[in-house]
């Protein structure tokens, strides 16, 4: 199933389904979700067995939640802090949270050109018309000023990656710095080209296939 870059209350007014797992949103079926916020607190216990974040996008707040070895996925990440996650949807005692993949600190800038991507989808919907112009207005002036990153959509990015590896084997970190892609982006793409048998990995290495 997609990974999909959703705002957190498409997740909250979404409907959990039990047997298979997964969100029911507006925009579809997900159980695995990028988001972006605000850290607004966070909570680890006295022996590090789990910890849990509060998330804020500016469209509602959930939670990130880790147990055992995967609490130090929270490492570094204080409140007041702008994230950008990947995790996996979850439901317990009535409440859809995110269990974290990768989570990775970013920039006002970073998160404002991330929000305008959003506001992209949203097109879709009817419904959120007015939302969007709204939306549009708000971010319209600070968009002139936003140069840090380059932000392509998912299909620039995989033909990127592909493009570059069909000239010889290169680790992550070896793509990330020949593109200037996103570390996100560059992982999200590499699933979705392994996923489509176009590229293999092998020691740490990606290849063409």
């Amino acid at each position: 199933m997609v990974c999909r870059k959703l705002r957190v209350i498409d997740i909250v007014n979404g409907e959990w389904d039990e047997e298979n797992q997964d969100v029911k949103t507006a925009f579809g079926k997900t159980n695995e979700i990028r988001a972006f916020g605000t850290v607004m607190d966070k909570f680890v216990t006295e022996d590090g067995k789990y910890s849990f974040i509060i998330l804020d996008d500016g469209t509602e707040t959930m939670r990130l939640k880790t147990w055992r070895d995967d609490v130090r996925r929270m490492d570094g990440i204080e409140k007041g802090d702008i994230i950008d996650v990947i995790g996996k949807l979850n439901y317990y005692n009535e409440e859809i949270y995110i269990s974290p993949k990768i989570i990775k600190k970013i920039s006002y800038n970073f998160w404002l050109l991330r929000h305008l991507e959003i506001i992209e989808n949203l097109k879709t919907l009817p419904q959120e018309e007015i939302e969007v112009k709204k939306a549009k207005e708000e971010v319209k002036e600070k968009k002139e000023e936003i140069d840090e990153f380059e932000i392509l959509d998912t299909d620039k990015t995989t033909k990127k990656i592909l493009e570059i590896l069909e000239s010889g084997e290169l680790s992550k970190e070896e793509i990330i710095e020949k593109t200037s892609l996103d570390e996100i982006d560059v992982e999200l793409a590499l699933r979705e080209l392994i996923d489509e048998q176009k590229i293999e990995e092998k020691n740490g290495k990606f290849k063409a296939v």
